[in-house]
């Protein structure tokens, strides 16, 4: 057991956890106890600060970590790689791996500003927590009141694009884009405060009968959890539309439990059912219409989500809060039958 100052932002990227919103977390190898904050970085960890500005830095949580033998084994040699060239050659290759998994969370993070072709500029959060919230609460202010450089915005998952508006000649499309950065370099790390509109409460009927589920038993082996806790855990929490797109209808939904996180399936599938729910990472969705992918498919809704001829045709919009409503199969039969 020690003590570590973590950059609070960094540590679900890095470790997979949401110590933002919890106080403590507890898994089969790692727990971690939040015991107080601080505005700065504190000794007891290899990252450094040089030429970061105050907005890249903090806040930082004070963390107790305790490890069990397994967790220091279960990182990646290019972990161990990183940990090395930090200065510790003497240090056991598991040792040495968590520390760099620890100071990769501990380091703070830059927002990122960048010009996509002629026509656009991008704004970056990385892994910062609230990414999303800043890019729907700046999209909405652009579009509530628009810069003169910008004509149309586009909210991410963790990035915003703007549009700009150029002219015919070379020189007017440099200075809306200079224009652009400038703006972003100082209103993007202050959009991390704020909040973003709130969007509707939907609630979407779940049906995990396992004709229906195709993954629901490997989700399982591979959390360590029993099939019905999936269910539990994946129907008790809200999620957020952070953003639409992919395919008409198609909602990214953030918030998945962390113990559900597990990466896409190594063979996509060719095609995933009308309805299927999915997990991938720390995202859930509900596919519109038949398509490939490459989630893991633990249920399926029996609403149309996405109708061209409805208003609004999607039943999900960017900001929404998602809840699923678990359903048994008779109860699925009978919603379909009604779409």
């Amino acid at each position: 057991m020690f003590t570590l100052t973590l950059n609070r932002w960094r540590i679900d990227d890095v470790l997979g956890l949401r110590l933002d919103r919890e106080e403590e977390f507890n898994g089969a190898d790692l727990s971690i106890h939040r015991i107080g904050s601080t505005p700065e970085r504190q000794s007891g960890c290899q990252a450094q600060d040089q030429g970061s500005s105050p907005a890249a830095r903090g806040p930082y949580l004070r963390c107790r970590i305790c490890l069990s033998p397994t967790s220091v084994t279960s990182t990646s040699s290019a972990m161990n790689r990183t940990a090395s060239d930090s200065g510790q050659p003497d240090s056991p290759a598991s040792e040495r791996s968590l520390t760099a998994r620890l100071a990769i969370a501990a380091a703070p993070q830059r927002v990122q500003l960048q010009a996509c072709g002629d026509a656009w500029v991008m704004v970056d959060w990385g892994t910062h927590a609230k990414a999303n919230t800043a890019a729907r609460a700046l999209a909405a202010r652009l579009r509530e009141s628009p810069e003169p450089f910008a004509i149309e915005v586009v909210a991410g998952v963790r990035t915003l694009a703007i549009r700009l508006a150029t002219g015919a000649a070379f020189e007017h499309r440099a200075k809306y884009r200079a224009e652009a950065l400038r703006w972003l370099d100082q209103i993007a790390p202050q959009a991390l405060d704020w909040e973003a509109p709130a969007g509707r409460e939907v609630v979407f009927p779940a049906c995990y009968d396992p004709s229906m589920a195709p993954d629901l038993d490997e989700v399982a082996a591979a959390t360590g959890l029993t099939t019905a806790e999936v269910v539990q855990r994946h129907s008790a929490r809200p999620y957020t539309a952070e953003v639409v797109g992919f395919m008409p209808g198609f909602a990214y939904l953030g918030g998945l439990d962390p113990r559900l996180k597990l990466d896409r399936r190594t063979v996509p599938r060719p095609r995933v059912p009308e309805g299927g729910i999915a997990i991938a990472g720390l995202q859930s969705a509900i596919y519109p219409s038949p398509t490939a992918g490459g989630w893991h498919l633990i249920g399926r809704c029996p609403l149309r989500l996405f109708n061209p001829d409805r208003s609004p045709p999607a039943l999900m919009t960017e900001g929404d809060t998602i809840r699923f409503e678990p359903i048994d199969k008779a109860q699925f039969d009978r919603l379909w039958a009604r779409r």
